[in-house]
């Protein structure tokens, strides 16, 4: 018999500064809670008979260095080291020990619930695809199934399954004005009622009359009338009689597998529905709690799903009404479609087969007890951040005259965004540079080492920097998200950068040796000041300080940005 043990450890604010733990226990859902900044010791306690010949832990397949453990053959468990064992991380997380696992719930710590429902948010609308990409399709089930993988919801739902809805319903509006142009029919002898006329009378049309006597208007009067009829000697005239003719017939094959993808579509957009509603009746008091925890961060996921799911159900009304009404009468075929030679050679139909085979593709796996696992926190902030820069950026050249270029594309993301304009018969533009590598020499920027603190990289990557340029003036701003508590950022992280950024750096051809002018590091933290400057006069340059990036409004990262392109002497007319 095995068990492992989370204890969190306290330190009291006050001196002595005696520290304290507390043994974790389940709560009432089965939940073994954690929070993601807070230290803890993990121990696995083990029977007599049991023999422990490696020392191995891991945090969600990460390891944990065998110096942090610690084996008491007495008391028969292996301890591990007081540490933040689940920085940076949220959701269902599996603890590996010695070959023993559990697996924890972590809650965020630097975010509440509306914070997080508001990244998430606006991340999903900017760049849904990378912000899943964060996401592990590999959550476990709380407990038991050790290593059984269990895909997840909303990656399904929203790259698996909506995406080829929406791109199959816009081909399908694409096409339906070739559709209606050009619809593949085949002839086929129908009768049809016309005005009666003797030329016209066919041996169809006799058949007709034989059966629809009750069309003839008899009267003795019509007996002289050139248009008259005689049955069984009685005189009468037809207004309207049936001929047989030619006519288009679209009940064929080729449409009948469109009208049956269509209605298909119909069917997978209901069973989405259904499954993302089961998951949007939670009480709004998840979103307002003091962590972020799983249960909000899903249902915030879901309800974005939902909200794209509206826009395909109205593009699915449209296209739904259309092709019925084109092809009225024809039955709707809901299978896989087979080659024929009208799909082969119409190049509509050619595209509306391809188009449909991929719907016919789509694997619904809506598992409803898939658990999400969201790793790296700090690089959701950090890219968070990158399209606050460039909405900051929008909002301040909002009222100048200027371009706008994106280029350097890596992934999902622009490595460069640049605004251009011209000020006093010049050019001017203002770089939004991501990640940029800073060596000895210029490459991605002309700020140069001439010094370094860290002997092992020969580089060092900013998040972002800002580069304005005009003629032969050249200047920087250094920025940096740090997800962390804003004590430890204005305490400690903004020394560490100020050496890194600053008096490591130069600017590489300019005269007196010129360093950039800002350092910023942003931070999700609450603090006491929204901005927080390490200068005690904003007038001379450097300015480094630290502010306070959240996502419910632009506010003092807007004043930061507004503060650099002013001091640059681009200002608003």
């Amino acid at each position: 018999m095995w068990t492992i043990k989370i204890f969190a450890i306290y330190k009291s604010s006050d001196p002595p500064f005696e520290i304290s733990r507390e043994e974790l226990i389940p709560e009432e859902s089965g939940d073994m809670v954690v929070v993601e900044h807070r230290f803890y010791e993990i121990e696995l306690h083990y029977e007599e008979d049991e023999s422990i010949t490696r020392q191995e832990l891991t945090i969600d397949g990460e390891p944990i260095n065998p110096i942090y453990l610690s084996q008491h053959n007495e008391e028969r468990y292996i301890k591990g080291s007081t540490m933040q064992y689940f920085s940076n991380r949220l959701g269902y997380v599996p603890i590996h020990f010695c070959g023993h696992e559990i697996t924890v719930r972590v809650d965020a710590s630097k975010l509440s619930g509306n914070e997080a429902e508001q990244i998430l948010s606006y991340l999903y609308d900017k760049n849904k695809k990378l912000l899943l990409e964060y996401i592990s399709g590999e959550g476990k089930r709380k407990g038991r199934e050790s290593g059984v993988p269990s895909p997840l919801p909303l990656q399904e739902i929203s790259i698996n399954n909506l995406s080829p809805l929406s791109h199959f319903l816009d081909l399908m509006q694409d096409l339906y004005y070739d559709f209606e142009k050009l619809p593949y029919a085949i002839m086929r002898p129908k009768l049809v009622m016309e005005p009666y006329h003797a030329q016209a009378v066919d041996s169809k049309s006799i058949e007709w009359l034989m059966s629809n006597l009750d069309e003839v208007i008899f009267d003795d009067a019509y007996e002289q009338h050139p248009e008259a009829i005689e049955v069984d000697g009685y005189y009468g005239i037809l207004e309207k009689i049936a001929y047989e003719t030619n006519t288009p017939d679209f009940n064929t094959y080729e449409n009948e597998i469109i009208l049956g993808a269509i209605h298909k579509c119909r069917a997978i957009v209901n069973e989405i529905s259904e499954h993302i509603t089961s998951y949007l009746g939670s009480d709004r008091s998840m979103m307002e709690s003091i962590n972020a925890n799983y249960q909000s961060i899903q249902i915030i996921l879901f309800r974005k799903a939902f909200d794209e799911l509206k826009t395909i159900k109205q593009k699915l009304s449209s296209v739904e009404e259309h092709y019925q009404q084109l092809f009225a009468g024809v039955y709707a075929r809901t299978e896989i479609p087979k080659v024929t030679q009208v799909f082969s050679q119409k190049r509509h139909y050619t595209q509306a087969f391809t188009g449909i085979h991929h719907l016919y593709q789509l694997s619904l796996r809506l598992n409803k007890d898939s658990l999400i696992n969201l790793n790296f926190l700090d690089q959701i902030y950090e890219v968070f951040n990158y399209y606050r820069l460039i909405d900051g950026l929008k909002v301040y050249f909002n009222n100048i005259p200027h371009d706008v270029e994106y280029s350097q594309q890596d992934g999902h993301l622009y490595k460069k965004v640049s605004f251009f304009g011209r000020r006093n018969g010049e050019d001017w533009v203002v770089n939004l540079l991501y990640n940029p590598k800073i060596s000895r020499s210029p490459g991605d920027t002309h700020l140069v080492l001439h010094g370094k603190i860290d002997k092992k990289n020969n580089y060092y990557t900013p998040d972002y920097v800002l580069e304005y340029a005009q003629k032969h003036d050249i200047r920087y701003a250094i920025m940096d998200a740090k997800y962390k508590r804003s004590k430890v950022v204005v305490e400690q992280d903004i020394k560490d950068a100020t050496l890194k950024y600053y008096t490591c750096l130069r600017v590489f051809g300019t005269k007196h040796h010129m360093k950039p002018d800002f350092l910023w590091l942003l931070c999700p933290d609450n603090m006491q000041y929204p901005i927080w400057r390490l200068n005690y006069n904003e007038d001379f340059l450097p300015i480094i300080g630290v502010v306070e990036s959240k996502p419910d409004t632009l506010g003092p990262l807007q004043q930061v940005i507004t503060n650099i392109i002013k001091r640059w002497g681009i200002s608003k007319a």
